[in-house]
């Protein structure tokens, strides 16, 4: 979060030469930090930090609402004045991406096997297939929410690397929204 109060011109009746005021700071309503500040006329002062942990608890996932108000009060003689400006900004959260799913990959009656632990924010997994090791030309060929994969469709002799073998599997984490983990690498097979 970043601000910046500043103060000019002259008031009537005469300019006052010091205001202080709060600036409070809310987040969808709540409000979460109040900040005093004492200001003289023709100054700026500039504010930078970190929304603060009590504000941060106020987040939702999606669309929120940070309201930024600084209120002042100037003193001079006998003469008071009050003012106060707002600002409101929307502040949109993404989902936490999914973690990236461990695979183990093994060999189960001639068929591709996959296996791989739960990851954190995944609500579900895909397999890619492809002969090299690159996702965008892939075809998905599991979608769902359990942890293992065995390819009935494939024939293998053997395990391989990315480099020598002609059958390659790559497993992602699903999170909210359609987003994807990376794979933890790809795991080769040789075809019969």
């Amino acid at each position: 979060v970043y601000f910046r109060l500043y103060l000019e011109g002259s008031q009537n009746p005469p300019p006052f030469e010091e205001f202080e005021g709060d600036i409070k700071i809310k987040v969808n309503g709540n409000q979460c930090k109040l900040i005093p500040f004492t200001i003289d006329m023709g100054a700026q002062q500039n504010y930078s930090m970190t929304l603060p942990s009590t504000c941060q608890s106020h987040l939702n996932q999606g669309s929120n609402t940070l309201t930024v108000w600084a209120g002042l009060l100037g003193f001079l003689a006998n003469y008071t004045s009050t003012d106060s400006q707002s600002a409101t900004f929307t502040l949109d959260i993404a989902p936490p991406p999914p973690g990236i799913p461990s695979v183990t990959a093994s060999i189960q009656n001639d068929h591709p096997k996959l296996q791989w632990s739960t990851a954190s924010n995944a609500l579900s997994y895909k397999v890619y297939r492809n002969t090299t090791s690159h996702l965008p030309s892939a075809t998905v060929v599991y979608s769902g929410s359990g942890t293992s994969f065995i390819d009935y469709s494939r024939y293998v002799s053997g395990m391989g690397t990315s480099r020598n073998a002609d059958l390659l599997y790559a497993v992602v984490a699903v999170g909210e929204g359609g987003v994807e983990s990376s794979p933890d690498g790809w795991h080769g097979y040789i075809q019969d």
